[in-house]
């Protein structure tokens, strides 16, 4: 299974997460590119034993061979600015931590199961945004279509 994880920054918590176990491929998108950004990722990828396979522009891709676990991290990239970069990813998972994120990242999407980790507020006034996807998930009944499961996880393990 695959998961995009938007305005990731440096949030690796995950791959520490026997809660996410069950993802080998994650999408981490972020506004950031900065120089310090980038060393700070590739060092916190570095003490998860995530080795840098592959750069491409804005893309850069880790992998740890151990645990089949890969994380394609789309730098420079906001929403929904840059969705024509990201608009073919293919992804099963919405994981929603403390970011409200706009929702063309869901266009043309169904069944997708979304992850919502404690330290996020899900409340209908998140943000005035009307493109967001809390705002949609709470004011338009058939946004909610999109998704076919809702979890929320209180405490990684």
């Amino acid at each position: 299974m695959s998961a995009i994880y938007i305005g990731a920054a440096l949030d690796l918590r995950i791959l520490k997460s026997n809660n996410f176990d069950f993802i080998n491929k994650f999408y981490y998108i972020d506004k950031n590119n900065d120089e310090i950004f980038i060393k700070n990722i590739n060092k916190a990828m570095q003490f998860h034993n995530m080795k840098l396979i592959n750069i491409d522009n804005n893309v850069r891709t880790y992998y740890n061979k151990k645990n089949n676990k890969k994380i394609i991290y789309y730098l420079n990239t906001e929403l929904p600015k840059n969705y024509e970069n990201i608009k073919n990813i293919n992804f099963d998972i919405l994981i929603f931590a403390g970011y409200n994120p706009d929702s063309c990242i869901l266009k043309n999407k169904k069944n997708i199961k979304f992850i919502g980790l404690n330290d996020t507020f899900f409340k209908n006034d998140f943000n005035n945004n009307k493109s967001s996807i809390l705002y949609k998930i709470h004011n338009e009944k058939l946004f909610k279509n999109i998704f076919c499961n809702y979890i929320c996880i209180f405490k990684l393990t």
